[in-house]
């Protein structure tokens, strides 16, 4: 089995052109890993994360990282929205070993940079071209939005073909 390597849910050093303003109450709820180009050590084969409101600036997440068919790591934490647009947020986890990192200036932050109108897939993505991330309400992802997402992710100067799908098993 192919390990995908996926930080957790997390994109460092942003500055993209995301779309108009994301609804975060569509936003908001369970998001599936599908494909990710990422560079991070962390070692997960599949990942899902959780978001919901604290309050208007604040969101709560619960990132899940798979390691296989029976072990799952969840990394709590909560974020704040950096822009108008509710595109940006900078996370910061409660994790001991990432609050750590944090204390030291070491901080997390992802941009969501293309979602579809009913808000059941999305792209995120770093300037350096190091993460890119598609997203999905489902585990699966339907070829035509696979597609959309790799030609606008060669637009923006990422290596499509380094995707690398991730896998979910029927435990959760």
């Amino acid at each position: 089995m192919k390990k995908l390597l996926l930080p957790i849910f997390l994109l460092i050093n942003i500055n993209l052109h995301a779309q108009d303003k994301i609804d975060l109450n569509h936003f908001k709820g369970k998001w599936y890993v599908h494909s990710a180009i990422s560079k991070n050590t962390q070692k997960c084969v599949g990942l899902i994360s959780e978001y919901w409101f604290i309050n208007p600036e604040k969101i709560g997440l619960t990132s899940s990282c798979i390691k296989s068919e029976k072990k799952i790591k969840d990394y709590d934490g909560t974020g704040i929205i950096l822009n108008e647009k509710n595109s940006k947020f900078e996370i910061k986890y409660h994790n001991f070993f990432l609050k750590v990192l944090g204390f030291f200036g070491f901080k997390f932050y992802f941009e969501i940079l293309s979602v579809d109108q009913d808000y059941k897939h999305l792209l995120t993505g770093t300037q350096d071209q190091e993460e890119l991330f598609i997203m999905s309400r489902t585990k699966e992802v339907p070829n035509n939005v696979l597609k959309k997402y790799h030609l606008k992710a060669k637009a923006l100067g990422y290596d499509p073909n380094k995707f690398i799908k991730s896998e979910f098993f029927s435990f959760e």
